[in-house]
């Protein structure tokens, strides 16, 4: 196949057929954009999206459904090894969209055995996509510090806490500045502070991933720059990189 020159941008073609298997991943904080910039990744790739954090979601759903009290974990373990993948994939979006569930996953993703069970889901998916031929794009807050630590290229996508305040504001039509956008900025914050200091699996950025600051750098800004660095990083893979 004839590739472009060194240094000159692939057309989406040439970079498919370039990076057919490899995993990609996003991580970052909440409302960094990592969630937006994977979709359009795995988009313009014809990649499988997996967002890790869906399934935290989803578990947080089907723990606050069940009247789950999060301090008892001595029965935690049972409960999620009771849920199935095909049951949790099957729970609309729309379900597990809320602020509270989210905080309710946020929650539940402190304990080891959720973020065991949803890591063992992840690569069980991870591996049906790689049986099948197909890249992978997978984003969250350890997609490539723990769920597929071996993925490349890996992309940590930050931005100011007050940035993503303002995005989460203007998603939700809060009015900024106000009592609620202040409330979400706390809000932001503090499950910063918990994501990154928890015991089990930190939210922190791989030693090898690539940093895009999507509060300097428009989407499609982002986008281009990651899409540039697959290439560049696709014609010399480093070594132990999932890529076949």
């Amino acid at each position: 196949m004839l590739l472009s020159a060194p240094g000159a941008r692939l057309g989406t073609g040439e970079l498919v057929a370039m990076t057919l298997q490899i995993i990609i991943a996003v991580d970052g904080p909440a409302a960094s954009g990592k969630t937006t910039l994977a979709r359009k990744l795995s988009e313009r790739l014809g990649f499988e999206l997996i967002e890790t954090g869906r399934y935290y979601r989803t578990v947080g759903f089907a723990l606050r459904a069940a009247g789950w009290n999060l301090d008892d974990t001595d029965s935690l373990g049972r409960f999620i090894s009771d849920l199935s993948l095909p049951t949790l994939e099957a729970i609309p979006a729309s379900e597990v969209a809320g602020e509270d569930v989210a905080r309710f996953g946020s929650r539940a993703a402190g304990y080891a055995a959720t973020r065991d069970h949803v890591t063992a889901w992840v690569r069980a998916r991870l591996a049906r996509c790689q049986d099948a031929g197909r890249g992978v794009v997978v984003e969250g807050r350890d997609a490539g510090t723990v769920a597929c630590p071996h993925a490349w290229p890996k992309f940590y996508v930050i931005a100011d806490v007050r940035v993503r305040a303002e995005r989460r504001a203007a998603q939700l039509g809060v009015i900024v500045p106000s009592p609620a956008y202040d409330t979400l900025l706390a809000d932001l914050m503090a499950r910063d502070d918990a994501d990154s200091t928890r015991v089990n699996s930190p939210l922190r950025k791989a030693t090898d991933a690539i940093e895009i600051d999507t509060g300097s750098l428009g989407v499609d800004a982002a986008l281009d720059r990651m899409l540039d660095h697959i290439a560049d990083r696709t014609r010399r893979p480093p070594r132990g990189a999932c890529v076949t």
